[in-house]
């Protein structure tokens, strides 16, 4: 792990040690409160994850689908996801690109792209095992440190008949709706109400419930998280998290299931980083949109060659919009040589009928 990035893990963890122990001793603080949740969202900077995800309408039981394993890595900004360990479909987001490699189902074809890179919160839409039992949505996240001062302590409560947790308050105007839970539904949408967050200290200020209440105190959208883990340090992970929307009945969820975790804030293989893309697929370079480069790999290639194959494949001449892949560019001049050739037999076709008719009449 670069050396920044663990002294800012370290620096995470003294500050939820010292927030945990000043919070023991007195009453709740508010913003204390408020502080210690939000460091707790960004205290984990790489770590392992194997995951499921499920999805389904709480009132169609048949709708419950289940995706997994994935497999999560994280170092910083660096993240890669694969469907299990020995698949080959996997996404890795590393410096100035993002390639994702995936194979054609019932083929033994393969295709690829490249990307400007991206936050993996984007890709997993906010279901990142990293801040599972924190705040999911960067966008939540974003809008209470901007209002911090507003929040309100709400006395404790039990959950579960034996958790503790510190709850606050936010009420919230109609523009807030969207920075707060994205995925707003009829009943909510550009609606007063309020935001009401449950913090566990104990298990260092993970949030065990976060709940969306509509303007007349019906239940919107509930975060529960259970089964937390002890992953070193101030830091606990659960094992079970689930999403549920209402309107008013419950509605759509989607469930999380942690099966293993490792390597909290401890360094990463660079191999759960590198990848090898097949012989045979089909590679697009998008990180430029008006040069897409186009190649196919015709041996199996490492991150250095798919680099050099990229670069060859780019037209060097300034006058031309940069290549495609060659095959691609020859059949395009192919048929476009083909197109005039047909046009200019008709267009001569055409004039010699035209020169034997007028012959006729004159």
């Amino acid at each position: 792990m670069p050396r920044h990035v663990r002294s800012a893990a370290m620096a995470t963890v003294i500050a939820l040690n010292a927030m945990h122990a000043a919070i023991a001793w007195a009453s709740p603080n508010t913003t204390a409160l408020v502080d210690s949740m939000l460091s707790r969202a960004e205290s984990i900077f790489s770590g392992q994850f194997t995951v499921y995800y499920s999805t389904g309408f709480e009132f169609e039981p048949d709708s419950r689908a289940t995706r997994g394993p994935y497999v999560f890595s994280f170092s910083g900004s660096d993240w890669a996801r694969r469907l299990s360990w020995t698949s080959t479909d996997r996404v890795v987001n590393r410096g100035q690109r993002q390639m994702q490699l995936w194979a054609n189902p019932g083929t033994n074809e393969y295709g690829a792209a490249i990307e400007p890179p991206s936050s993996e919160r984007k890709v997993c839409n906010d279901s990142s095992p990293r801040y599972v039992g924190t705040l999911w949505h960067e966008t939540t996240l974003n809008w209470i440190r901007n209002h911090r001062e507003q929040a309100v302590h709400a006395g404790s409560q039990l959950l579960d008949g034996d958790l503790e947790t510190e709850v606050l308050e936010w009420n919230l105007v109609a523009e807030d709706c969207y920075q707060v839970v994205p995925e707003e539904n009829a009943l909510t949408a550009d609606k007063t109400g309020m935001l009401r967050i449950y913090v566990c200290s104990k298990f260092g200020f993970t949030l065990p419930r976060i709940d969306r209440l509509a303007e007349d105190g019906t239940l919107a959208f509930r975060v529960e998280s259970k089964d937390f883990q002890h992953a070193g340090d101030e830091i606990w992970i659960p094992r079970q998290s689930r999403w549920q929307w209402y309107d008013p009945a419950p509605g759509y969820y989607q469930e999380y299931e942690l099966i293993e975790f490792s390597k909290i804030n401890e360094s990463i293989p660079e191999s759960d980083f590198q990848f090898q893309v097949p012989a045979g697929t089909l590679l697009a370079d998008h990180r430029d949109a008006s040069a897409e480069v186009v190649v196919t790999i015709r041996e199996l290639s490492d991150e250095a060659r798919i680099g050099q194959l990229i670069s060859e494949a780019k037209d060097p001449r300034e006058d031309e919009p940069p290549v495609r892949n060659s095959n691609v560019r020859m059949t395009r001049s192919l048929l476009i040589l083909i197109g005039c050739n047909v046009i200019a037999v008709a267009a001569l076709t055409g004039l010699m009928i035209y020169r034997k008719h007028s012959g006729r009449q004159s």
